[in-house]
């Protein structure tokens, strides 16, 4: 049902070394869909990367894990209490999650996202930094400095934006970022 669209951009994925990659919101709040999604691109013989930030049950994530091939994971904060505060969710199963595809071999990028005065200081970096040098198959961290970018979808829709408070973090605040990373031994890069 899905391959005659998904196969359209063969050509494309083979000529990049690409594949197709499930995004959203979070491809993993509705796992049914995806997990056929992953299993028709498998039978096609297409890479599949999920890129999610892991808040699913433990079953869920070892099923999806099953049918890819790429995990691009948002790590936004180390503490849970204050990973609720900001995102409504605790961590605990997120960084289970994590830690359980890492056991299985999967392919990993972690992806920070960093936002001055809320997960840019030195004990949640030195947390973060410890997490991620705990891994197996991490390939990659991307440092994700904040934008704003979403300030004009907000005012288009009449809204309140929750971030308009926050600044994009300065080259000091990306490379003090990095700088903590290498101290456990991982290589960082901007963007991703």
């Amino acid at each position: 049902m899905y391959q005659p669209e998904l196969l359209k951009d063969r050509p494309f994925y083979e000529q990049s070394g690409g594949g197709v990659t499930f995004s959203g919101g979070d491809p993993l709040a509705q796992p049914g869909f995806l997990l056929e999604l992953l299993k028709a691109c498998g039978d096609a013989g297409l890479h599949r990367a999920v890129d999610t930030c892991g808040f699913t049950p433990p079953e869920t994530m070892l099923e999806i894990a099953a049918h890819t091939d790429l995990f691009l994971f948002d790590l936004k904060h180390m503490d849970s209490a204050s990973h609720e505060r900001l995102t409504g969710k605790p961590n605990e199963q997120i960084l289970a999650n994590i830690a359980a595809v890492a056991r299985l071999g999967k392919s990993i990028r972690i992806r920070i996202p960093l936002i001055p005065g809320i997960n840019t200081d030195e004990a949640n970096l030195r947390a973060t930094g410890a997490f991620i040098a705990g891994l197996n198959g991490v390939d990659q961290i991307d440092l994700l400095p904040y934008q704003g970018a979403a300030q004009s979808k907000y005012n288009r829709l009449g809204m309140d934006n929750p971030g308009a408070a926050f600044v994009p973090p300065s080259e000091n605040d990306i490379n003090h970022a990095g700088g903590i990373l290498e101290t456990y031994g991982l290589a960082s890069r901007l963007g991703g």
